[in-house]
């Protein structure tokens, strides 16, 4: 059973799309019989991921579902 995910960014990344990988696993559903993920986000470099809109950026963030609070 799937229980990891990892969404890794890059520059150009497109705000949309992964905002909807975050609403996919990101979101803690166990309420509604959802397993739980532990989610991670990543860049293959430190620093700011530019998004492909120019004028955002994002920071590179690795966090776990796991140290968030429920």
């Amino acid at each position: 059973m799937l229980r990891n995910v990892a969404a890794v960014i890059w520059d150009g990344v497109a705000p949309f799309e992964f905002g909807a990988v975050c609403e996919a696993f990101a979101i803690d559903r166990r309420d509604d019989g959802v397993p739980y993920l532990d989610f991670a986000v990543c860049a293959p470099t430190a620093g700011m991921v530019r998004t492909n809109l120019g004028s955002g950026s994002r920071r590179r963030t690795v966090w776990s579902a796991s140290t968030r609070p429920t």
